[in-house]
């Protein structure tokens, strides 16, 4: 019975960790929303809030909305805090909402690492891959030679593989005269 608790705790170890990061990461993202709506409720400064113009073309292709107070333009999370329309040009001041931008790119990386989407994480276990590839390549059976012998020829060859498939070749000297 303790084996069965003991290998649950563990695998429990092993999975929890990337649910609860990201479950405690919505809820950073949450309070952040609720403290910019307190903010915006005190009255914030024209001074601190950015202008962002829109056409309508505009407007369908570029903004990423999350709900009717909120949008995703260029990568970053803006908050509407005032809006107009003049001219079929449509006028947002907005709160730069920098602390859910970054909460979003923390979420995204940790989505990106869970799933295995992360480009240059499959780059380096590319990497890691023709590395060991490299390093081991199997016998041929019908050799005749002698243990030893195959041994030491295999031995050389990796070493030979090694330098020849991982790196290239350096440069000559310069020369002078």
């Amino acid at each position: 019975m303790s084996k069965k608790i003991t290998s649950v705790f563990l695998l429990l170890c092993l999975l929890a960790p990337g649910p609860l990061l990201f479950t405690y990461l919505e809820y950073q993202k949450k309070m952040v929303r609720k403290s910019v709506k307190w903010k915006m409720i005190e009255g914030i400064d024209k001074d601190e809030l950015v202008l962002l113009a829109f056409t309508p073309q505009q407007k369908e292709e570029l903004l990423n909305w999350k709900h009717n107070r909120e949008f995703e333009y260029a990568g970053e999370m803006y908050d509407i805090v005032e809006q107009f329309t003049r001219n079929d040009t449509h006028f947002y001041y907005c709160w730069w909402d920098k602390e859910e931008t970054l909460l979003n790119r923390k979420l995204d990386r940790l989505l990106a690492d869970m799933s295995g989407a992360d480009p240059q994480k499959n780059k380096d276990n590319a990497r890691w891959t023709l590395l060991f590839k490299s390093l081991y390549r199997p016998q041929s059976e019908t050799s005749t030679q002698s243990v030893l012998t195959k041994k030491i020829t295999h031995f050389f060859f990796y070493s030979f593989s090694v330098k020849t498939s991982l790196y290239p070749p350096s440069p000559p000297p310069p020369e002078f005269g």
